[in-house]
């Protein structure tokens, strides 16, 4: 197989492998049923340790790419009836489908999706999936900025969101190793938006993964299925930003009792909302 590695990009390794091997099965250079080498075999002729390689055959995997047989190995499955993974035909050719009236140009989404595809100085499309998915969620969060949130705000309401921008600077800057500053040139362009108040609840890696594990009822999201590694990158992404943002990030101890969390964040909530001149329950009329 030809993989090639950058050991100088910021990607981590096995997502490079894990890139490599994808873009040879979704070309059918790799077909159905071809057995990939062990994963000390493709280590060592890679030059990397066996973790990273086993690493990125478990992306594959959880991608629907390849299946492990006791006796035969790891295997391609990406053609196989009832497997979920398609190869796209191509990339979605945005703006002929403007021009024939297929999608309407100016549609939010489009729109920022073709302005996204156009920042070459920010990111390589080369990046594969990882640059799919943070463009996609660029472009999806501006749309929201631009239809909900500032509307909402024109209109003197208090908005509260789930997530933002320092989600993607973790999860596809850190995480994904697209880099943060990445992340960040793009929202100063299309989301650029700064919250007054953002609230980190921070807990250890394996505390956080325990309790998604005991989750009743629900079923694990593709960003709940990576690697322990990808989540250390990401908490470390979120730390090290509320370090450098200290007044707008509040870092709440989630390891502690949930009254206890709670009390903490509403302490502050209260004070922030105070100082905007919101009136908080319980205070005196």
């Amino acid at each position: 197989m030809d993989i090639r590695i950058d050991r100088e990009s910021a990607v981590p390794v096995y997502m490079q492998i894990r890139g490599g091997i994808r873009d040879l099965i979704l070309s059918g250079r790799l077909p159905d049923g071809f057995r990939l080498p062990p994963e000390r075999q493709l280590a060592t002729a890679l030059g990397v340790n066996r973790t990273t390689v086993l690493s990125a055959y478990r992306e594959l995997k959880a991608d629907g790419l390849l299946e492990a047989h006791v006796g035969r190995g790891t295997e391609v499955v990406s053609q196989k009836t009832g497997k979920s993974a398609v190869a796209p035909a191509g990339p979605l050719p945005w703006r002929q489908l403007a021009r024939d009236g297929s999608v309407r140009e100016p549609d939010p989404l489009v729109r920022d999706v073709l302005a996204l595809t156009e920042r070459h100085d920010v990111i390589s499309l080369a990046a594969g999936l990882p640059a799919a998915e943070l463009l996609l969620m660029v472009a999806d969060r501006r749309q929201h900025l631009t239809e909900t949130i500032e509307p909402a705000l024109a209109g003197g309401a208090i908005v509260l969101c789930d997530r933002y921008a320092d989600a993607s600077r973790a999860y596809q800057g850190a995480g994904r190793g697209l880099g943060e500053a990445a992340v960040d040139a793009l929202h100063r362009s299309f989301a650029p938006l700064t919250p007054d108040r953002t609230y980190l609840f921070d807990c250890p890696v394996e505390a956080a993964l325990a309790r998604v594990s005991a989750r009743s009822g629900t079923s694990v999201d593709r960003f709940e299925r990576e690697s322990l590694a990808f989540h250390r990158r990401v908490r470390a992404a979120y730390r090290r930003r509320a370090r450098r943002e200290p007044r707008r990030i509040s870092v709440l101890d989630a390891g502690r009792p949930e009254g206890a969390v709670f009390e903490a964040l509403w302490r502050d909530l209260a004070s922030l909302l105070r100082a905007h001149g919101h009136a908080v329950p319980g205070d005196p009329a």
